[in-house]
């Protein structure tokens, strides 16, 4: 999803290098005066080679970024153009449709893709979709659209081809949940063992050791038992399946927890005191500020089921999804915040 020069990410990793090792030099000699650490010095040192490497690394990871990320918006992907297509709109007009909506993030890539193949490559729609597909990464995605190009060649039935991939899809979907549901137990309790046992395990073991070593193991402790527990999240975010609420973390809470640490400093408390009043400043700031979003959230999932079962009822009786929406919007109450939503959907139908 991203096009990348070779002599681009050359001249970018040598410019990067240089610039590293500038600026870490003069860091070096200036730490060297001040706190004379060799270690800390020849981590310095390691800079540049960090850097040089930085925009190759930034590139594989957005390169498994699409491969991995892609699937969590498929199943949707699937069921909407199952439904465009039933109505006359290819693959192709519902891949340019989604352009700028913000709905399916990965998958606006790709058609980013298809459509440069067709507007500057001079490629028909299933050429461009057939080139795409080739080179995708993702082996399910890959299938997908050349399952797609094959039946559109051989004359089937478009629309049940998509509409099956849908349900294929989500079925793979419902078993990825269920398999995370199974596993969640499991990592809880790792990340129990590994917060709550292994500190009382370290502290116990120090005081069969030298007094020398209780300090050091008390340093290691707030290293590794971090260090772990960031580990496990970051396998736990993987694992996880991917839901489309998008909360983002409020920047006061970054204000926050800096003045909080410097107020730290000022008043000269320990190190650890300084660290673990800041984070607790900020998260407690940030909770506090998207306490709001996350209620708007439950709101609407709540309302959600009730509101489709009305659309639903209101078809039945002959009448087409707009009008139901402004009949509900007039006639139904779910709670505050849904029906603003509604009204305010029900407003855009009756003014065009």
């Amino acid at each position: 999803g991203l096009a990348a020069n070779p002599r681009l990410l050359g001249l970018q990793s040598t410019s990067y290098m240089i610039l590293a090792g500038i600026i870490a030099i003069g860091i070096a000699i200036l730490f060297s005066i001040i706190f004379e650490n060799t270690v800390l010095l020849f981590g310095l040192f390691l800079i540049p080679g960090i850097m040089f490497a930085f925009p190759t690394l930034r590139l594989k990871a957005v390169a498994s970024e699409r491969k991995s990320q892609i699937e969590d918006e498929l199943a949707f992907f699937a069921a909407y153009c199952g439904i465009m297509q039933s109505v006359g709109r290819s693959l192709y007009n519902s891949l340019l449709e989604i352009l700028g909506s913000g709905i399916f993030k990965m998958l606006e890539r790709e058609s980013k893709m298809i459509q440069r193949n067709v507007r500057i490559f001079a490629m028909d729609e299933l050429s461009a979709i057939n080139n795409l597909a080739q080179n995708h990464p993702n082996s399910t995605f890959r299938n997908f659209l050349l399952g797609y190009v094959s039946i559109h060649k051989s004359g089937g039935s478009l629309a049940r081809y998509l509409e099956n991939k849908g349900e294929e899809f989500f079925s793979s979907m419902r078993f990825r949940m269920s398999q995370y549901s199974s596993q969640a137990a499991t990592i809880g309790e790792a990340m129990l063992i590994m917060l709550n046992v292994l500190p009382v395990l370290l502290i116990s073991s120090s005081f069969m050791m030298p007094a020398s070593s209780v300090q050091m193991i008390t340093n290691a402790s707030f290293v590794l038992v971090p260090f772990i527990a960031i580990i496990i999240i970051l396998v736990t975010n993987h694992s996880q399946p991917k839901i489309r609420d998008e909360v983002p973390i409020i920047k006061y809470s970054i204000f926050v927890a800096a003045i909080t640490a410097s107020v730290g400093v000022i008043i000269e408390l320990e190190s650890w005191q300084i660290l673990v009043l800041s984070v607790f400043a900020g998260s407690l700031v940030n909770s506090i500020m998207t306490f709001k979003k996350f209620r708007e959230i439950a709101l609407v999932e709540s309302s959600l089921p009730d509101f489709l079962r009305d659309i639903t009822e209101y078809v039945k009786i002959g009448a087409s999804i707009p009008n139901s929406i402004v009949r509900i919007a007039k006639e139904r109450r779910y709670n505050d915040y849904f029906d603003s939503l509604i009204s305010d959907v029900s407003s855009k139908i009756v003014f065009g």
